[in-house]
């Protein structure tokens, strides 16, 4: 009886397979040959000029519900029924918490349908690490901690677990690594006020002159958290009263100043060095692409020294 039923799953499972696969690649095909004219009239008038206006700042929920009936009443039709159902609940809903809910979810339902139609008609759509290059640099900067932490717990957990004395190695070698990399993430920030200044600025001209660099930013602030460990390192080994002649020169990225000179300086004043002057050295040429706008780059000695 068992080698019967046996021989029975074999003969049919090849067939059934075959007729699932077949029926999964043709409902596939149908989908994707599907006309476009209807999509893109749902992305034109209806999901587009939504997301717009939900994008808008501090715009109140009721505000999105009146603005959007009009898409709503007239392009019915070409509208996906979860977008009809979710807009439904929102406009009947009259507790303040629970229509914040639905209204994330009608926020979240838009944004997707967006992300699908315009997959579907052709636009141009980034891919995640084009996403990641052009975050702000703190948010990347989340992003890491939070990749890391999960590596470091997840290294963790295996090590635990596994009894191959190989895999504890490697296991530990990568938490190692990462629990590294989450310290250098976590002090890697100079809190001072005018770089912090200089570094806005970067990032707002940056966004209206095209990047031969996406990594410009991280390495102008990863800069200064190398000089802000140099003076602190100094520090402690300088006797009191030393002095240091500190040689460095100003820069520009994006038509914007770095004023070296001066952020070099507040940042020794923050590890406890008393700044006694900066001396003008001589003047050095810019790139051709900010001539215009900084003109002569200034190159300086900071002179600091160590009181007590």
């Amino acid at each position: 009886m068992s080698e019967q039923f046996i021989d029975f799953f074999m003969t049919i499972t090849p067939t059934i397979l075959t007729s699932v696969t077949g029926f999964l690649l043709g409902k596939y095909n149908y989908f994707q040959n599907r006309p476009l004219d209807k999509m893109e009239i749902a992305y034109d008038r209806v999901y587009y000029p939504i997301e717009r206006i939900i994008g808008e700042k501090s715009i109140k929920i009721s505000t999105v519900i009146d603005r959007t009936k009009i898409y709503f009443l007239k392009y019915e039709k070409y509208i996906d029924k979860s977008t009809l159902m979710v807009y439904k609940q929102l406009c009947k809903c009259k507790d303040e918490e629970e229509q914040q809910s639905i209204y994330d979810s009608f926020r979240n339902n838009i944004h997707n349908e967006c992300i699908f139609l315009r997959k579907k008609l052709g636009y141009l759509q980034p891919g995640y690490l084009q996403i990641y290059l052009y975050l702000p640099t703190d948010i990347k900067k989340v992003m890491r901690l939070l990749l890391e932490f999960s590596i470091c717990y997840f290294s963790a957990c295996v090590f635990s677990v596994v009894k191959i004395d190989n895999i504890k190695m490697v296991c530990l070698v990568v938490f190692a690594v990462s629990l590294c990399a989450v310290l250098v993430e976590v002090t890697s920030n100079v809190n001072n006020e005018l770089l912090e200044n200089t570094l806005v600025e970067l990032e707002e001209a940056s966004k209206e002159i095209e990047k031969w660099n996406d990594s410009i930013i991280d390495m102008v602030r990863l800069y200064f958290v190398d000089m802000q460990n140099i003076f602190r390192v100094l520090y402690g080994k300088m006797k009191i009263h030393g002095r240091i002649y500190f040689n460095v020169s100003n820069s520009a990225y994006f038509n914007v100043l770095i004023n070296t000179l001066e952020i070099c300086a507040s940042i020794a004043e923050q590890e406890g060095f008393k700044v006694l002057e900066i001396r003008d050295a001589r003047k050095l040429k810019t790139s051709p692409q900010q001539k215009k706008t900084i003109g002569k780059l200034l190159e300086g000695v900071v002179v600091l020294e160590k009181e007590n």
